[in-house]
């Protein structure tokens, strides 16, 4: 963030970082991840307090997707998965890039924390 304050002020830009579902809901490959993830959020909505106005600071929270490090879960951990969304249906990247790409133009957000999870989280 230090290294592009000059030019997002300037711009009256966005800082978007990407976090985890497992940072929302304790869920994900391990702990550590988990609580790191908890904290990126946080931090992003700290940063949204001290950058505002002129710098808007959101992250995404994507739940599992099928790339290809998503590929290697077993099919029957991915249709669990799928199963525990509301919408029976996992994001995909392009999801999680659509809603990035909102965020980058989106001049009234600040301070959130997309969940990007088909209704997991809910």
């Amino acid at each position: 963030m230090e290294a592009s304050k000059s030019h997002l002020t300037a711009t009256s830009g966005a800082f978007i970082s990407t976090a985890s579902l497992a940072g929302v809901k304790p869920s994900g490959s391990s702990l550590p991840y988990a609580v790191t993830k908890a904290a990126q959020i946080h931090l992003l909505k700290a940063l949204a307090v001290i950058c505002g106005p002129e710098i808007r600071c959101n992250s995404v929270s994507p739940g599992l997707l099928l790339t290809e490090w998503g590929m290697n879960f077993p099919e029957a951990k991915r249709e669990a998965a799928r199963e525990a969304t509301k919408l029976k249906r996992l994001a995909t990247v392009e999801d999680v890039a659509e809603q990035v790409r909102t965020l980058a133009l989106s001049k009234s957000v600040t301070g959130q924390n997309l969940c990007i999870d088909g209704g997991a989280s809910v």
